[in-house]
């Protein structure tokens, strides 16, 4: 939407981020902590089933906003296979991914991606559990994907002057508690008032005047308003055949669509096999996923009720490399 308008709608915007990611990430009193796997699936449908908020009052200002989302109970691998980091380590590549699609009344579409490492912590100065993982949100060498059946062959290699704008560490505080005075935060908002559940670091060298390796901690809240509305995440072009970030944001959505039809047609409803919970579910309208329409309806309403499912931890089901979890932000503006 015109920049003026987001400004105007500011507020409302940032309570629906705020009040979507508390119900997310807050424990409810009496219930044991989530896991990133849970916190997940929270965020999947939260800020799906909470965009109605807003998406009437788009309307006023000739946008049509929709948003539509999948959560994957698994994180696709990679594996190194040049220097300088760890050459043949398997690691993932992330737990959530963010796409913005944005048009002005044409067949033209401006799309941005932000991938997302979730982990719980309660200091923004820890290190990142998995040095490896952190090597490849550092320098993205190239690399190639564990699963040789689903995803493409032939190795990746992410280059560039915007590595650290695609792909951020996601922090989320434990216990109930706030990292304190982010530098960056969307202070106008009075829910968060620089001190925040939630917050997004880019990954960097580590060395003695950056120990943890992390740098330009942000408030979530204001990280996905930009997102949303400005500049922030990587650009990409989908269906591209190169090799780059294009085309890896291009595998992830086209592998995520195959699965999550695929989980369907198999396990008839949501719930995963062998009792293991619910691995799969979608919420919204998912915009990219190359699914036919009648497989869309099924899949999409596979799952409607009033809060997310629980769904195991990454530990205790992990078993597949097939997609990742998607949350999709569509905006088409039109004239008056």
């Amino acid at each position: 939407m015109p920049l003026i308008d987001a400004h105007v709608m500011r507020s409302d915007i940032l309570s629906y981020i705020n009040g979507a990611l508390t119900k997310s990430v807050v424990i409810t009193p009496g219930k044991a902590s989530y896991d990133e796997a849970q916190i997940i699936a929270n965020m999947v449908f939260h800020f799906t089933n909470d965009f109605h908020v807003l998406s009437g009052k788009y309307k006023n200002f000739s946008v049509d906003a929709s948003i539509g989302s999948i959560f994957v109970h698994q994180r696709p691998y990679v594996k190194i296979t040049k220097s300088p980091c760890n050459i043949g380590k398997s690691i993932e590549i992330g737990d959530l991914l963010l796409f913005k699609h944005r048009t002005q009344g044409s067949p033209v579409w401006k799309r941005s991606s932000l991938l997302l490492q979730a982990k719980r912590t309660n200091s923004l100065h820890d290190t990142p559990g998995n040095l490896d993982q952190h090597c490849l949100y550092v320098c993205w060498p190239e690399f190639e994907y564990v699963n040789r059946k689903d995803f493409p062959i032939p190795a990746r290699k992410v280059t560039g002057p915007l590595l650290s704008k695609g792909s951020k560490y996601l922090y989320i505080q434990s216990q109930n508690r706030l990292f304190g005075g982010l530098p960056w935060c969307c202070g106008t908002c009075l829910h968060c008032s620089r001190n925040c559940s939630t917050a997004t670091l880019e990954a960097t060298p580590i060395n003695s005047v950056n120990p943890n390796g992390l740098m330009n901690p942000r408030c979530f809240v204001s990280d996905l308003y930009d997102f949303m509305f400005g500049n922030a995440g990587r650009p990409f072009f989908y269906g591209h055949k190169g090799i780059g970030w294009s085309r890896v944001m291009t595998d992830l959505i086209d592998v995520t669509a195959k699965n999550i039809v695929n989980k369907m047609k198999i396990a008839g409803a949501t719930n995963g096999a062998r009792g293991q919970g619910v691995l799969s579910f979608c919420v919204g309208t998912p915009i990219l996923t190359r699914l036919k329409p009648r497989q869309l309806t099924w899949c999409c309403g596979a799952y409607n009720a009033d809060s997310p499912p629980e769904v195991p931890g990454f530990d205790e089901y992990d078993e597949e490399e097939k997609g990742i979890s998607i949350i999709e932000f569509k905006f088409i503006e039109t004239e008056n």
